[in-house]
């Protein structure tokens, strides 16, 4: 189904693995995928891409799940950072802001928390089950490294079902900075 998905995105598609897509989970359901490419998609795996878009250099770096094991940083993420007019960093976990260093990446497109997906809403915020002491569950973030967006995602793990953590597929839109 994933690579029928992909053959009806727009071109240049890039795109990373999870942890789960490589069985690197406490998930007995998680199985290794034998995804090496990913056509028409580019598939990135601690390496990127320069594309021109709008008479800009951008630059997309990907990051192999593999990068992060067990909360400790396998590949410094900030050798994959190239000069460009602006640079992206896909990254499955989102912990890998902390890693960062200011003027390596623009932005960080993340994901794996699935925003906890069980979690208990309360006033003021939300007790997520999955990742319960998680910096980064889902939404935007800033810090003087990068800006990063942790998608929610679509998906589950352990059991198949979600509470108070509504899947999202999102769609940004980037725009030049007024002047």
């Amino acid at each position: 189904m994933l690579r029928q998905l992909v053959r009806i995105l727009p071109r240049p598609t890039l795109a990373v693995l999870g942890n789960h897509d490589i069985a690197l989970s406490r998930d007995p359901q998680a199985r290794a995928s034998a995804l090496r490419e990913l056509e028409p998609a580019t598939l990135l795996r601690d390496d990127g891409r320069m594309l021109e878009l709008r008479g800009r250099r951008v630059w997309i770096a990907g990051a192999d799940p593999r990068l992060i094991v067990r909360s400790r940083a396998r590949l410094d993420p900030n050798r994959l950072a190239s000069d460009a007019d602006f640079s992206i960093l896909l990254c499955h976990y989102p912990r890998v802001l902390d890693a960062l260093e200011p003027g390596r990446f623009d932005l960080v497109l993340s994901g794996h928390m699935h925003d906890g997906q069980i979690a208990l809403p309360f006033p003021g915020g939300k007790l997520r089950f999955a990742h319960l002491r998680a910096r980064y569950n889902a939404g935007v973030y800033r810090n003087a490294a990068a800006t990063m967006h942790v998608s929610a995602g679509l998906g589950t793990t352990f059991v198949p079902l979600r509470f108070a953590a509504r899947p999202e597929a999102t769609e940004l839109i980037l725009r030049a900075a007024l002047r």
